[in-house]
């Protein structure tokens, strides 16, 4: 997945496209191995804001996984993740929004997560589910989730991104209820752990633009901190060249010899 991670998605899923059918060719269709291929393809046409391709491949990851009894294993997590992801999008987008789908999607998926030890999944998936508790305005239970999720990655911070973004939708909830001295903390705890995936991005600076741009929004309430110390006018201190004591003027001139022709 090296194209994805320097941002070139379409190059990406082409790539993915070709080995999913290559793996079918000599395999059966149905074979189990092809959930891991349609979980990154949906999650590639998600990135891309390709909803209804990527619940195309979503709906295949399931079914496969559900046929091949593979409702307890963590590659079916995988898929209601992804599927649970898409029911998200499509309400953010949508006039009357309805998050029982997605709910029940990663409500499923994190019983998997805890049950095998998936620890930055299931940090993950908490996260969703407290942003979805916001949205529905259940501040008190998305806190709750997000404080679970922080517990959570106490001892693995095997995905920085992810503590990163649980410290600052916390904070923010923090900061909304006074809770100032806790906020900033929480958003000094988060810009130090995004210091790990900033130095592993690759690519160029479109690529690299395209990465930071999802925890843009999060940076809003580092605005939060009071100003502890008096504004001070910054002063420019020009530097010259040492002058004499003697006014310019009467300073004396040096000569410049007789040219003899």
């Amino acid at each position: 997945m090296a194209f994805k991670n320097q941002g070139q998605l379409a190059k990406a899923f082409q790539y993915l496209e070709e080995a999913l059918a290559a793996y079918q060719r000599v395999f059966k269709s149905d074979a189990p191995g092809a959930v891991a291929y349609y979980n990154a393809l949906a999650s590639l046409l998600i990135a891309q804001g390709q909803l209804e391709k990527a619940a195309e491949y979503s709906t295949q990851a399931i079914n496969l996984c559900r046929a091949n009894k593979l409702t307890g294993d963590s590659i079916f997590a995988a898929a209601l993740h992804q599927a649970a992801t898409i029911e998200y999008r499509r309400n953010l987008q949508a006039q009357s929004k309805d998050f029982s789908p997605s709910k029940k999607y990663w409500t499923e998926a994190l019983a998997i997560q805890h049950a095998r030890g998936q620890t930055p999944q299931e940090a993950r998936t908490l996260n969703y589910l407290a942003k979805v508790a916001e949205l529905e305005n259940h501040n008190d239970s998305a806190e709750q989730m997000y404080r679970q999720a922080l517990d959570v990655q106490s001892s693995v911070h095997a995905y920085p991104t992810i503590y990163f973004l649980t410290n600052c939708n916390l904070a923010e909830i923090l900061h909304q209820n006074g809770q100032t001295e806790e906020a900033i903390r929480l958003l000094k705890d988060a810009v130090k752990a995004l210091e790990s995936p900033r130095a592993g991005t690759v690519g160029g600076e479109s690529e690299r633009a395209d990465f930071f741009a999802q925890f843009a929004s999060a940076f809003d309430p580092c605005r939060m901190e009071p100003r502890t110390r008096p504004h001070r006018r910054s002063v420019c201190i020009r530097r010259t060249r040492p002058q004499s004591n003697v006014p310019r003027s009467t300073q004396p001139r040096r000569r410049r010899p007789a040219r003899h022709t």
